[in-house]
């Protein structure tokens, strides 16, 4: 999963990609984009994509299969949901702030529903004994996997950009 932007904020994009087993071949990508957001924004936006991607396609086709790994190049992603094995990612952020009175509007953070949906996602595939995973990766050192998301997201910036001047 990635996220990409031109200018903080700007014409932005995120994308994820599903893998099965140790192939590089995704079976499936989500993919979007906005004309006014920053990269932050867009690796959170890649996040719930992973999430809910695992949760409505991966467990429909590949029921059998028990293990989502998520990957990041993105230290704020990694640490709101925490690195490790689902349950134990609660020790992210996110799972704190949701514990506290007010949830995480009292947190004052940005797209708490956005945020909420993300941790709906990560409940269900609990929920149905699937462990995620997340890892964080360094970002353009030829990780494949990495690189490809990457891409996929700058496509979308590029769209995002190519709107905005259309307007003009």
């Amino acid at each position: 999963m990635d996220g990409s932007s031109f200018g903080n904020p700007g014409p932005a994009g995120w994308a994820v990609a599903a893998f099965v087993g140790d192939g590089n071949d995704p079976f499936v990508t989500a993919s979007g984009g906005f004309q006014n957001a920053t990269s932050a924004e867009m690796e959170v936006y890649a996040l719930y994509g992973a999430l809910y991607l695992a949760f409505t396609h991966i467990v429909a086709k590949y029921p059998h299969e028990k293990e989502y790994r998520l990957y990041s190049d993105n230290s704020y992603v990694t640490d709101s949901f925490g690195v490790g094995q689902y349950p134990n990612l609660k020790s992210g952020w996110m799972f704190k702030w949701m514990k506290n009175p007010g949830g995480i509007e009292a947190a004052g953070k940005a797209h708490p529903k956005l945020w909420k949906k993300i941790a709906h996602y990560g409940e269900e595939l609990y929920k149905n004994d699937i462990t995620v995973t997340m890892s964080w990766i360094k970002a353009h050192v030829g990780h494949p996997r990495n690189e490809y998301v990457d891409q996929l997201a700058k496509v979308k910036s590029e769209e995002e950009k190519r709107k905005l001047k259309k307007k003009t």
